[in-house]
């Protein structure tokens, strides 16, 4: 099972985040955060396979949550889920470690390839390390 922690300070966003996650059987926690002091501190017990990050959130940053996941769970497949102009965050997103950078307002259903992509990882691990 796939682990998945949200880090969005939208209600709504978050409700449509879990509607699409849950669609996959593999997935099985789904943690949220609205501030990075939350984030931060579920990722002190917590060591999800994929994050999807807002920047923008009710106090701190998405980067600073980045930046952590980064250095203490670099394994984690990061996405950054934004509204702000894609061209003004894409390198600084990049530069802390996000692994993808998408738009709250087009790219919203590109997250399932990211979890197809690493549920079919998993599979490929679990076949090779029965």
């Amino acid at each position: 099972m796939l682990s998945i922690l949200i880090v969005e300070d939208s209600t709504v966003i978050r409700q449509r985040l879990r509607s699409l996650l849950r669609e996959s059987a593999s997935v099985g926690l789904i943690a949220q955060a609205e501030t990075e002091a939350d984030a931060l501190a579920y990722l002190s017990r917590l060591r999800p396979d994929m994050a999807i990050i807002d920047l923008r959130l009710r106090s701190g940053s998405g980067l600073g949550v980045v930046r952590y996941l980064k250095s203490h769970v670099p394994a984690c497949l990061v996405v950054v889920l934004t509204n702000a102009p894609i061209a003004e965050v894409r390198d600084a997103c990049l530069q802390v470690g996000a692994d993808h950078v998408l738009r709250k307002s087009k790219d919203f259903e590109r997250l399932l390839h990211f979890l197809e992509s690493l549920e079919k990882s998993a599979s490929r691990s679990e076949t090779d390390n029965p």
